[in-house]
């Protein structure tokens, strides 16, 4: 799994608006061994600014929590984590959509191994 396939993900969730787990854990699974780094992730979504929107929309779709979101607007982009344990949410703020959306990324692949941990799967 490279650093463009991982970014895809969201492009193809954008597309297709269906999840594609297998490459998640594939992409969680890369980065747990040669971890992905924040940089690499911005450049590869810059060159491909669809993969952005995908992994917004992958965002707004979820309809569970606690989860990571990344909220994209004009002039503020957000990625934060929200728990109904109120102690547990955090948020930063981003200027660059890109950097943004490869942080939420980052996030989305600890949060799949810890999961997959969890349920004894990694």
């Amino acid at each position: 799994m490279t650093p463009l396939e991982c970014c895809q993900i969201g492009a193809t969730y954008g597309a297709t608006g269906s999840r594609d787990l297998t490459a998640l854990q594939a992409a969680a699974r890369a980065h747990a061994h040669f971890p992905f780094a924040i940089e690499v992730l911005e450049k590869e979504l810059r060159r491909h600014p669809e993969a952005v929107d995908g992994w917004v929309r992958w965002s707004e779709d979820k309809r569970w929590s606690p989860a990571w979101y990344l909220s994209v607007e004009e002039r503020r982009c957000l990625v934060g984590y929200f728990s109904a344990n109120r102690s547990e949410c955090q948020s930063s703020d981003f200027k660059d959509r890109f950097h943004a959306c490869a942080a939420f990324i980052l996030h989305e692949l600890e949060d799949y191994r810890t999961l997959l941990e969890a349920k004894g799967e990694w």
